[in-house]
């Protein structure tokens, strides 16, 4: 859960945690928010399928971006024959929002475009299964010092300097 300014941008990392003798190969989800309250701006996908720009036969990205309603498909599929480099836990992707209205929108993975689950695949196309943990951004006005508290502020900054001079 994190919350905001009116008009700042929030990167948020979808990770994934746990794998020990497991290696992950492919994955496919929906993230949910509330875009009344967020616009959608990017995403990346994270390194640990394969390089997407280096290595050309490293992952796919299969991802449909930006679906609408507030919806965003994020989808990787790796064609790495070894996955003994892969971590226990690492980002799948991050996704970066602009807060555009005063509320709080909830982040939720939710199943993928082609199928009511999240699809989480090994190196043998078998499923992996995980727990999800949904968040919430909370956009609140941008703090902004009032006149008065900087006037005070420098009248006493300037006080210190007279006294200092004496």
């Amino acid at each position: 859960s994190s919350t905001i300014g009116l008009g700042d941008t929030l990167a948020i990392d979808i990770s994934i945690d746990g794998l020990e003798d497991d290696h992950l190969s492919v994955f496919d989800s929906n993230v949910s928010y509330d875009e009344s309250i967020l616009s959608f701006d990017s995403y990346s996908l994270g390194d640990q399928l394969g390089e997407l720009e280096e290595d050309p036969i490293g992952a796919l990205d299969l991802s449909l971006g930006d679906l609408g309603m507030g919806l965003i498909n994020l989808a990787e599929l790796s064609l790495l024959w070894d996955f003994s480099f892969q971590p226990d836990a690492f980002t799948l992707a991050t996704v970066i929002f602009t807060a555009d209205a005063l509320g709080e929108s909830e982040l939720a993975i939710m199943g993928s475009s082609f199928s009511n689950d999240v699809i989480l695949g090994d190196e043998q196309a078998s499923p992996l299964f995980a727990s999800l943990e949904d968040g919430t951004v909370s956009v609140s006005p941008a703090s902004v010092p009032e006149p008065g508290t900087v006037v005070l502020m420098l009248v006493g900054i300037g006080g210190l300097g007279l006294w200092k001079r004496r």
